[in-house]
């Protein structure tokens, strides 16, 4: 082991040396410091230079600059200094403390009254609301990489888009970049979702590119890599690791440089590449051990498994043993914060709870008031109209003077129904804008996504081909034909992406088309029947082990129909479609505990009275899937809107099936319960 520490302590000047003068220097000028402001500042970017590194002098500093905020009450700086203190205590895994410090800084950001509140440092470009509001971006990153840390994916990612929305009002591209990257990594190494963690990095290799943020690439390439490695195209995976290395290197970043050397060490050790796998983890052991002993335990893992690799068992059980010891002494720690972060969530939760009831109480008491309020007042109008019916004849005298006074009001209410009118019809055509400016945003919506698949596949593509033209230059035909499948693999997700762009297209062509359909005398039950077939018959086509339980019960009184029946039907196919969509996804899900879930869906058609003679004719088709979220009702006829995932619906079906049924007179609801069900009413 002596050997080893004596390589490593002769390695870290290398990685420190620069830095540690740094440090030193701003050191030097905190005695000379005549304002608090001056030596938050210092305070801060001795943090800055530290907190890759050294996390506990790193914490240090951060609670003097924590201090300083709060003697002067300067909040948003008190704010940062929180979020830099979440952050630190994160990657100690003192998780409750943490989350207090995070929480209390979102507190602060949130609240513009504190936005004023501040030591001004920002750059002349940057507002003091934007400065507020980076702020709380900043802090929805810092949540996002904590509740991914205790395995909360889900609020991980809602901080995260958080954080987005937060940069994107401030035109803060390099801040959504940074956050692709984080989301990136997620998806990676917790989701095992190495496609959407190449959408995430290319979105912010991009901007990084277009901004010269050369020495943010590092991060950027090693996920890229770790990515293409997990879908197994490895030759483009190791180019991006070594880009990765070669960046990290020219900016003196350690901790992107060993985080790098350890995804090349488990590649080597997968493939059973002796030496690399050993040379590898030797280079991440060598950096991390001086860096950061917060996750030693993988890296020593890394060299007991290089080291059986190389069939050199007493180095292998030597490290291994190590690793179990700083595995247990880590997850020891982490466990214990974790329970207290459980602990502190479970207090907030019965403090919420008892918030609840004591709404509760003061609701039952104003229902209560309102209650004897509207008795007294029933009791005063009783009053009131009996004073009136003995001064009915008083009354009746004044019957004429009030005739002429309603004609005077009968001339001025025909004028104001002219102005009305007239206002009417500019609200109209001020709805018709905003429906075309609503539309208009969906279809660059819709479109976009396609369209980014295509770009970043065709920006990789263009890549591969000069990495191509340099393999055939060097006459390497393996590695030209390697890059060759690469691209002809692109090149089949570019006409993926470009026929879905196509398909939107042609989905809102068809959306726009007027109907010049001709109606004529159609049975419905045998068309409801018809497209039913058809529908189910279609998805297990798709899906083999597809099944669903159809209850159908059609009135044979309601004879024929005048409608146009391919427009009907193109409606009465898109509410079953969505049926047996729903119903099949509730089965994939996990049961509820208790939980015989049978995938069930219900058509219905009668005739029911109407006001006007003939009667109505009622199509429903019913589902026991999980139902609508009530905030999404009002929305699911609007163009373009969908609760399915990106990809497998465009927004259009209801909506036009919505417009087909105002075209043929009728109406068309929808009744439904989260996790019961849905139904949807046509009514002809």
């Amino acid at each position: 082991m002596k050997p080893i520490l004596q390589i490593l302590l002769l390695l870290m000047p290398l990685f420190c040396c620069s830095q540690q003068r740094t440090i030193d220097s701003l050191k030097q000028l905190l005695p000379t410091a005549t304002t608090d402001s001056a030596r938050f500042q210092l305070f801060s970017n001795i943090v800055s230079n530290y907190r890759a590194t050294h996390y506990d002098s790193a914490l240090y500093y951060t609670n003097e600059s924590l201090l300083l905020a709060q003697r002067n009450g300067k909040k948003i700086n008190e704010a940062r200094a929180l979020a830099h203190k979440g952050f630190l205590l994160n990657r100690l895994q003192r998780l409750t403390e943490c989350f207090q410090a995070l929480t209390a800084a979102l507190q602060i950001a949130e609240n513009p009254r504190n936005q004023d509140s501040l030591w001004d440092f920002r750059r002349p470009e940057v507002k003091v609301e934007d400065y507020r509001l980076r702020t709380l971006a900043g802090i929805h990153n810092t949540l996002g990489i904590f509740m991914e840390n205790v395995g909360k994916h889900d609020q991980a990612t809602f901080h995260y888009r958080e954080a987005i929305k937060f940069y994107s009002v401030n035109g803060d591209s390099l801040g959504v970049a940074i956050i692709n990257v984080n989301l990136g990594a997620m998806y990676w190494k917790r989701l095992n979702k190495p496609d959407s963690a190449l959408l995430f990095t290319q979105a912010a290799k991009s901007i990084f590119l277009q901004k010269k943020e050369e020495s943010r690439l590092g991060l950027v390439y090693a996920v890229m890599g770790a990515s293409y490695w997990a879908i197994h195209n490895d030759s483009l995976g190791l180019g991006y690791l070594y880009k990765a290395i070669a960046i990290n290197k020219k900016f003196n970043a350690p901790d992107m440089l060993v985080y790098t050397y350890r995804i090349l060490a488990n590649f080597y050790i997968q493939k059973r590449n002796k030496a690399s796998a050993l040379y590898y983890a030797r280079m991440a052991a060598n950096i991390h051990i001086p860096v950061n002993s917060m996750d030693l335990g993988d890296d020593f893992e890394n060299l007991a498994r290089s080291y059986e690799l190389n069939n050199k068992l007493d180095s292998a059980y030597k490290y291994k043993g190590i690793a179990l010891a700083t595995y247990d002494s880590l997850y020891q720690f982490r466990i214990k914060g974790l329970i207290g972060f459980q602990q502190l969530s479970f207090d907030q939760q019965k403090q919420l709870q008892q918030l609840e009831a004591d709404k509760m109480v003061v609701q039952n008491r104003t229902r209560m008031y309102t209650l004897f309020g509207g008795l007294s007042l029933t009791i005063l109008i009783s009053f009131f109209l009996y004073r009136n019916s003995r001064q009915q004849k008083k009354a009746n005298l004044l019957l004429q003077q009030q005739k002429n006074e309603t004609d005077q009001q009968k001339l001025k209410a025909e004028s104001a129904l002219q102005q009305l009118k007239a206002t009417q019809s500019q609200l109209i055509q001020s709805e018709k804008m905003a429906s075309l400016g609503e539309l208009t945003a969906g279809i660059a919506h819709e479109i976009q996504n396609p369209l980014n698949f295509v770009n970043n596949f065709s920006e990789v593509s263009s890549e591969l081909a000069d990495e191509m033209e340099e393999a055939l230059m060097k006459d390497d035909k393996e590695e030209a034909i390697a890059i060759a499948g690469d691209i002809k693999e692109n090149l089949q997700k570019i006409n993926r992406h470009g026929k879905r762009a196509d398909a939107i297209v042609k989905g809102m062509l068809e959306h726009s088309r007027a109907n010049t359909g001709k109606k004529e005398l159609t049975d419905i039950n045998a068309l409801a029947d018809e497209y039913l077939r058809l529908s189910y018959h279609g998805l297990r086509a798709k899906e083999g082990d597809f099944y669903v339980e159809i209850e159908t019960d059609f009135d044979e009184s309601l004879g024929k129909v005048e409608v146009v029946p391919q427009d009907i039907g193109r409606v009465l196919l898109n509410l079953y479609n969505n049926a047996f969509y729903v119903v099949n996804e509730k089965k994939k899900a996990p049961p509820l505990k208790g939980e015989n879930y049978e995938p069930t869906v219900t058509v219905t058609t009668k005739r029911i009275s109407s006001p006007f003679g003939a009667g109505e004719l009622e199509i429903s088709v019913k589902d026991n899937g999980s139902g609508i979220p009530q905030k999404f009702v009002d929305k699911i006829f609007h163009p373009f809107f969908t609760t399915k995932p990106t990809g497998q619906g465009t927004g259009l079906g209801l909506s036009l099936s919505y417009d087909i049924i105002k075209a043929h007179n009728g109406e068309i609801k929808v009744d439904s319960k989260e996790g019961e069900g849905t139904t949807f009413i046509v009514h002809l």
